[in-house]
């Protein structure tokens, strides 16, 4: 009770009380301590393992392959010469490693194209994650993506697929037509 009371009968005082102590905080002016920009403080990501990315996904362990895919997206730009490994890995037989690698090849672009194949195949996954996720790598590669129309056509009209599915179908159609 008597806590309150202090602090209802200073409340006011408050703002005054915190501008005078901010009046005497802080360090001392020097002409000696120099800013560092940001650019200088960052030091550059070391480069991706490739090698242990593909000695991963060759592996046994699926939380293996799924963690070393995890690592590649984590990356700011992917190796292209990856892309192999990851069509793949859309074949693999843990939903998450085919949805991560499907997730991968979006970030490809146009880039993904030798992976084409695998990713209609993909189109055609018992899994909806997987299929929403290849249709829209599809749509990353744009016209590209050309041979992947008329599974794209089905997967956009099916009452039986997701609606991401469904979206990202459509979607990968009109970047095929240069909507």
């Amino acid at each position: 009770m008597r806590w309150v009371c202090v602090c209802v009968c200073v409340a006011p005082l408050c703002p005054l009380l915190a501008f005078l102590l901010l009046l005497g905080c802080g360090p001392p002016a020097s002409d000696e301590v120099q800013p560092v920009s940001d650019e200088a403080q960052r030091e550059p990501p070391p480069p991706f393992d490739v090698a242990g990315f593909e000695a991963a996904m060759a592996g046994p362990d699926a939380r293996a392959r799924t963690a070393a895919l995890d690592g590649l997206l984590s990356v700011s730009e992917p190796p292209a010469t990856t892309i192999p490994t990851l069509a793949s890995a859309l074949a693999d037989e843990n939903r998450w490693v085919r949805d991560r690698a499907a997730q991968a090849l979006a970030r490809f672009g146009p880039a993904a194209a030798p992976a084409l194949p695998a990713l209609v195949r993909a189109l055609r996954d018992p899994d909806g994650f997987v299929r929403w996720r290849a249709a829209k790598a599809l749509a990353s590669m744009g016209p590209a993506a050309e041979p992947a129309r008329e599974e794209l056509e089905v997967m956009a009209a099916s009452a039986d697929e997701t609606e991401l599915g469904r979206h990202w179908s459509a979607r990968a159609l009109e970047k095929i037509r240069g909507e």
